[in-house]
């Protein structure tokens, strides 16, 4: 499986798997996603700072502190998830364009992904599996930016602050006995990458992977409603 060479393989197919296949692809995924969330969230509540006054006077804070958080948090997934869509809209134009005539082969380790068996079967149901994670974590992302903007006016600070996350996160994970961090570590859920938790099958890493953004959502969301409820913040 290592050298599998597939003469029915779609020209889509072939693009779509030599492009996840691609380390430039899985950087990408890392070190992008969390900028893409800042530029998302990074004006969510500032833009409404200077009223904020006349704001609060009309609704209550916490309510409409909550509503941006989740403004951030949906404008940060549909930005990422429309970013591959848009990267999934060039492979079909490339398909497009490709001699039908070409032999495809595609050479993989099948150690070095998750699910190797979708991977070569149904390239693009792989590709969505983990575009809908890596969206589900830069939601997590974009409302982490929202909360350092809830405290810091400074666009630089918002605008790294999911990056810092980001690293944080991946650290501190880091010290979890067993490697069992990785299960929450976005760091650790690119494409392509091997799991070193050989211990663990692979459905329940799974299972975690997705549940990691959920998890962080809630996490910012209780910050989030904590910040609102002082006064500090606001002034």
């Amino acid at each position: 499986m290592s050298q599998r060479n597939i003469p029915d393989l779609s020209a889509l197919d072939f693009y779509v798997l030599n492009a996840l296949n691609s380390s430039l692809v899985e950087n990408l995924l890392c070190w992008l996603v969390p900028l893409l969330a800042a530029f998302a969230c990074g004006k969510q509540f500032n833009a409404y700072y200077p009223l904020r006054k006349a704001i609060f006077t009309r609704t209550d804070r916490k309510k409409f502190v909550l509503q941006k958080a989740a403004e951030s948090a949906v404008s940060s997934f549909l930005l990422v998830l429309f970013f591959y869509l848009c990267c999934f809209l060039f492979d079909v134009i490339i398909a497009e364009t490709a001699c039908p005539g070409i032999h495809f082969g595609v050479s993989l380790n099948p150690d070095s992904v998750m699910f190797p068996e979708l991977y070569y079967a149904h390239p693009i149901l792989y590709l969505a599996y983990y575009v809908l994670m890596i969206s589900g974590y830069a939601a997590a992302f974009g409302m982490a930016g929202f909360l350092i903007s809830c405290f810091t006016r400074n666009r630089v600070a918002v605008a790294i602050g999911p990056f810092a996350v980001m690293i944080v996160l991946s650290i501190g994970l880091m010290v979890i006995p067993n490697g069992y961090g990785a299960l929450f570590d976005f760091t650790s859920v690119s494409l392509l990458r091997k799991s070193t938790l050989n211990y663990v099958s692979k459905p329940v890493q799974s299972f975690f992977n997705f549940i990691g953004p959920l998890i962080y959502l809630v996490l910012f969301r209780l910050l989030i409603r904590s910040a609102a409820g002082k006064e500090k913040p606001w002034q």
